[in-house]
Order: structure tokens, then sequence, then C-alpha cells
């Protein structure tokens, strides 16, 4: 695997997005991914949204904002009345605005982009004990292979499904992955099983989509599970 600019903040896992996304410009290698690849992880997600909506949508880890064009793409008549980008790269969030409100089209009244201040808990600036905002539809893209530990990843699935009222989706590089490169977090499916058994009955781990990565799936109850 190709050797990628770290990001200069302390976090040995972290990849200096901004420097990728300066040479490569608003494209799948400024993720770290081919087109192919990160049209597979979004397809993970798509498989659980309904058909038409209204949902809202949290994107933790939004980077350039991949996601709203190809759901506009993919599912065209889906109505997202409420999309948060979060990421901790202000250069991220200002190139996601720009595709996801001028590119897709989606109004800059359902978009909000917010910075992310501390990577152990990405979702502290929107979440207190007395006051959480709700969404839907939760997507975490990568963010797991880039945080500081195994735990503080695990801690973010389980504040991620704490703000979801419908389903979670989650993807991350894994220890079955045929080559695991010391910079990247990589998880074992297993753990990412018991991680979400002790938040929810309804889960799914599919490891099947791509030889390197596997996705959680965690649903809030029975009659919104996808099998």
């Amino acid at each position: 695997m190709r050797s990628l600019p770290l990001a200069q903040n302390g976090n040995p896992h972290l990849v200096d997005f901004p420097a990728l996304l300066t040479q490569h410009g608003a494209t799948s290698q400024a993720a770290a991914s081919s087109e192919q690849s990160q049209h597979r992880r979004f397809d993970q997600l798509v498989n659980v949204l309904p058909e038409h909506g209204p949902i809202s949508l949290l994107d933790v880890g939004c980077g350039y904002g991949a996601l709203i064009p190809y759901l506009r793409a993919t599912c065209p008549t889906l109505d997202i009345t409420h999309y948060t980008g979060l990421d901790i790269f202000p250069e991220m969030l200002r190139a996601a605005e720009q595709l996801v409100v001028h590119g897709a089209g989606l109004p800059a009244h359902c978009a909000e982009f917010h910075q992310v201040t501390d990577q152990n808990d990405p979702l502290a600036p929107f979440w207190t004990p007395a006051s959480a905002p709700e969404y839907d539809y939760v997507y975490v893209s990568g963010v797991l292979t880039y945080a500081w530990s195994h735990a503080s990843g695990f801690r973010l699935l389980k504040r991620a499904f704490q703000v979801c009222r419908v389903v979670l989706v989650a993807n991350c590089l894994s220890t079955w992955s045929p080559v695991e490169t010391p910079s990247n977090l990589h998880y074992r499916p297993g753990a990412l099983m018991d991680c979400a058994g002790r938040l929810s009955r309804w889960v799914r781990v599919d490891h099947t989509y791509l030889p390197h990565d596997c996705t959680v799936t965690i649903w809030r109850e029975q009659s919104t599970w996808h099998s």
C-alpha cells in the first residue's frame, strides 16, 4: 500500500488530507481511496436508506463532501431535509460545502458543516447529556481508522449511536486485510460485533465488499432492520 502524508497534530494515524486535496482536487484520491472503493463504501449506507424519505443525515468524517453527490445520483427520489458534515480539517469542510451545496444542489438551508475540535470525541461540540441532536441516519466513514486509538474508535461508535434514530453505518480497515499498514488502525470484525451488540440486538458486520474493509451497521429497532 502506498505511503500517505501524515497530519502534524500528534495523531500517528491521521493522514494529511488537505495536502491530498491540494494535490488531487475534490476527487476520491483526496480521501486516500479509489473511486470504486469509495462507492462500495457508500453503498453500505445506500443499502439501508429508504427510497424516498424525508431523512436527516449526519456524516462524520465528511471529507470533501463526496457522499451527497453520490446519494443524489444513486437515490434520486431520496429527500434529504437535514445534512450535517463533520471533519477535523477546515480545508475539507470548505470543499465539502462547495460540492454539496453548489455542486450537488442540496439547498443551503438543509446543509451545515462543523469542524471537529476534539479527535478523542468528534461529537463533543454537538452532544451534552441534557441536549443531543438526533439524526435518522449516521454515517461514519474512515474516522475509526484514523482515530487516536481503538478505545476512542469504539467510544465514537457508542456516541454516534446515541444520536441516531434509525441506523448507524460505520466503516474501517480490518485485521482480516491481506496487508496491514502500521500507520492505520485496523479493527477485528469480532470486536466490532461485540461493541455493536452492546448497543443493539440488530447488527451486521459486512466484510464482503472490499478485501481490506469492513462495515458495521447498527439498527435502532427491528422494524427498520434490513436482512
